[in-house]
């Protein structure tokens, strides 16, 4: 998602009000022994302005979190200053704007920035990968928390000094231009690189190995001590080996950095994970036993480095052009979300990470939760209006997303007789255009069809632009696999299997009208939130405890109550009681998908191909 800039040989264009860009840099400094009640001051020296007034933004969303999440509501008493010290008129336009004064006078601009881990806003919260944390013994800098920009100024030069404390460590994919035991330096050439550029101060807990002529740095942040960074280096080099195995024998940059932030209880937004960046990514995730740690990492940290490939390789105009503040959504979350989690299943399989039986387990988990979403929506609509009114079907780009990359990955196999698949394509379409030239949105299909096959365009066609359901049995028998939906059998619920998760209230909650018997017994609306059962507190920490608990004791026909939170008719919540009996619901069973134990000659050579074995 590099930024695209358009170079005027004949004419040097310089916009009206702002003075040019490599020799007027922008300088900030974050002073991380100086903390006040969860906040830091960053002070920025600021560059020579030539108009009246300017404008200082933070962005409303930034690559990779199709979220909007307004950073700068975290920032709190910004002032600016002339050389003499005086303030200077400044006004706050909206939550991430503030529109200064006597701009020609403007040297100076300081402000406090909030943690957003353990946030009090109740706006929507930040997940953590995206988020700052600011701690006496820890600290996440992703950097568009801190740093703000200027309009027509963001492929300015950005210097950023960094005060420590003793014995601190900065892991970042950035190249120090100075560095002692007390202070960092780092310039970046443009408000891009620099918020591609997460950072993380510590007690340092660092192991660098080498993946296929790549040097990795893996950066442990633990605050119990549970996970060493290099008990982490040792379970990634294998993963990273298959995902270069993937990509034809080595990885597509020399240096990358895993950040891995780990909490102890719960994360404030109620969720794990990572973001993406060009030469590196950022974690937070539970810790525990280093076991579960890496169960928890195998994927994760394959998914945030195919990101790579897609969207920050290959990327529409949408992406390429990034708007912080006013930003578009491409139709192709298909291809940066999807296929990244598929060819993070696929690359760990032929990698002999995931056995064929933890990737058949894999697929039957992905077609099971996408029942949860519409699966009639066009995923074209739902990524352009991800946003807005389809942001609840958002998660459904991990899930069905990755099985439409699965089957174009099959089909692709079918067509070519087995010697060409998803990853050949991701492969021509980085040489076509590629980190520096993105496509053009509603050109994509045609041009992929045209480097393969018509059939592929039928295939988005009906599949990603149309309401036609993926027919897995279909796709999967071309490579000898089989797919039935299961046995249905009774069994315990909450009243419906379409639950989601409210970021804001922390509480899960129904998100469909498809209510089952059980759900109907009681009482139970679409949108109610769901706060007690059985007069205990579901708090994210012991919720699944509480049910689990309570169903494995219960018989059918025991008293039980639900307490909801339900909005009225004006958008008011109260909390209503609902009271009624156990009982059991059928319920659909899990996917079978398993290897055909005979398949045909074209099936195994097909599944050979497919899979690597």
């Amino acid at each position: 998602m590099k930024k695209i800039l358009l170079l005027l040989i004949v004419v040097l264009h310089i916009p009206l009000g702002y003075a040019q860009k490599k020799d007027n840099p922008i300088k900030f400094k974050l002073d991380l022994t100086n903390v006040q009640d969860d906040r830091l001051m960053v002070e920025m020296t600021a560059p020579k302005f030539s108009a009246g007034e300017v404008t200082y933004r933070f962005p409303k969303m930034i690559p990779g979190t199709y979220s909007i999440y307004d950073f700068g509501r975290f920032v709190k008493d910004l002032k600016a200053y002339d050389k003499n010290e005086n303030e200077l008129d400044v006004e706050r336009e909206d939550v991430n704007s503030w529109k200064i004064s006597d701009a020609k006078k403007l040297r100076k601009i300081t402000y406090w920035v909030d943690d957003t881990f353990d946030s009090k806003d109740t706006g929507k919260f930040i997940f953590e990968p995206a988020g700052t944390n600011i701690s006496k013994d820890n600290f996440v800098i992703n950097t568009h928390g801190f740093f703000g920009y200027f309009d027509d100024m963001k492929d300015n030069e950005y210097i950023i000094d960094i005060i420590k404390p003793q014995g601190f460590y900065g892991a970042t994919p950035l190249v120090a231009e100075f560095s002692d035991e007390t202070r960092d330096e780092y310039k970046v050439n443009s408000y891009f690189t620099l918020v591609d550029s997460p950072m993380m101060y510590n007690i340092p807990d660092t192991t660098v190995i080498n993946v296929s002529g790549t040097d990795v740095l893996i950066s442990v942040f633990s605050p119990n001590k549970m996970v060493k960074s290099k008990f982490v280096a040792e379970n990634s080099q294998k993963i990273l080996e298959a995902c270069a195995n993937y990509l034809g024998g080595e990885l597509p940059v020399k240096k990358y950095a895993f950040l891995y932030y780990f909490f102890s209880g719960n994360s404030g937004s109620g969720a794990a994970g990572a973001l993406e960046h060009n030469n590196s990514s950022m974690y937070s995730l539970g810790e525990g036993m280093p076991q579960m740690v890496i169960n928890q990492i195998k994927h994760t940290a394959a998914h945030e480095f195919f990101h790579i490939v897609t969207p920050l390789g290959i990327h529409s105009e949408e992406i390429g052009n990034f708007d912080y503040n006013v930003p578009k959504m491409s139709k192709h979350l298909w291809l940066y979300e999807g296929c990244t989690e598929y060819n993070a299943m696929i690359a760990l399989a032929r990698g002999g990470v995931y056995s064929s039986s933890e990737l058949m387990g894999e697929i039957g988990k992905k077609i099971m939760t996408s029942k949860f979403f519409n699966d009639t929506l066009p995923f074209t609509e739902m990524s352009l209006q991800a946003l807005g009114k389809h942001e609840k079907q958002y998660q459904n780009v991990y899930e069905k997303g990755a099985l439409i990359g699965m089957c174009l990955d099959i089909k692709l196999r079918q067509l070519s007789g087995g010697s060409y698949g998803l990853i050949d394509l991701l492969n021509g379409l980085s040489k076509k255009y590629g980190a520096e030239k993105p496509f053009v949105d509603n050109e994509l299909f045609d041009e992929i069809a045209a480097m393969t096959y018509p059939e592929i365009r039928e295939f988005f066609a009906k599949y990603v632009e149309g309401s036609y359901k993926l027919p897995y049995n279909e796709f999967l028998s071309i490579v000898g696999v089989s797919y039935g939906s299961g046995t249905k059998e009774k069994g315990y619920s909450l009243g419906s299997h379409a639950l989601n998760f409210d970021m804001k209230t922390k509480r899960i909650f129904i998100d469909s009208d498809d209510i089952d018997d059980f759900g109907k017994s009681i009482g139970l609306q679409r949108g109610d939130q769901f706060v007690k059962l059985n007069k205990e507190t579901l708090e994210i920490s012991k919720l699944q405890s509480i049910i689990e608990n309570f169903f494995s004791k219960a018989k059918e026909g025991d008293a039980i109550e639900i307490e909801v939170a339900r909005k009225d008719a004006d958008g008011n919540e109260k909390l209503v009681t609902l009271k009624g009996k156990v009982m059991k619901t059928e319920k659909e069973g899990k996917p079978e998908v398993k290897l055909i134990k005979d398949p045909t000659d074209e099936q195994l050579r097909l599944r050979k191909a497919w899979m690597g074995s």
